[in-house]
């Protein structure tokens, strides 16, 4: 019988930047939020948001983000590992897949450290299309490998067609989406 600890990982990535896009970095603090108070260690937590929103000069509030589920301040304590122009496709690979040397130097460098019998749960909120995850400036091909068990969580247009590309080993990954492969988030 295995006795090695389960460990929980959580990797919250918004997608977008500019103004016109506050829910998606709301979404990712506010889920950062749940997960602390869920008793996720920080250090098992990666946050990745181009952080253009809490300081932007249209924010009535400045270093105060509310999410549309909570009337509180979500950014505060939002340990951001990778923000601005480190939010790319690259980063959020290495990043999930525990690629130490490819984010040397860049963000805080954490990455996913976990073991096969780990659970890794993905948030990304941001834009999407079929068969790909938009970042700031580019895009990524939701076709990956994975031999952990994953929880991926995505509000994106397009997110119905995702799922499913997703290419689990261990048979047990749980994709939800809140639309379906052609309707838009609005």
């Amino acid at each position: 019988m295995d006795t090695t600890p389960v460990k929980q990982w959580v990797l919250l990535v918004a997608g977008s930047k500019t103004w016109d896009d506050y829910c998606d970095q709301a979404n990712i603090c506010h889920a950062y939020q749940i997960v602390r108070r869920n008793k996720i260690p920080a250090e098992q937590i990666v946050v990745m948001m181009y952080d253009d929103i809490a300081h932007n000069d249209r924010n009535p509030t400045p270093g105060v983000l509310i999410s549309s589920q909570s009337e509180l301040n979500v950014y505060e304590g939002v340990q951001k590992d990778y923000t601005g122009e480190d939010v790319t496709p690259k980063n959020f690979l290495s990043v999930l897949t525990g690629n130490e040397a490819a984010v040397r130097g860049i963000g805080s460098g954490r990455v996913i450290k976990s073991k096969p019998q780990d659970n890794i749960f993905i948030y990304f909120s941001g834009h999407g299309s079929e068969g790909q995850l938009s970042f700031p400036d580019s895009n990524v091909s939701n076709n990956f490998e994975t031999s952990h068990d994953i929880s991926l969580r995505m509000v994106t247009c397009a997110s119905g067609s995702e799922g499913y590309r997703l290419k689990p080993i261990s048979g047990r990954d749980l994709p939800l989406q809140c639309s379906n492969g052609g309707s838009k988030v609005l």
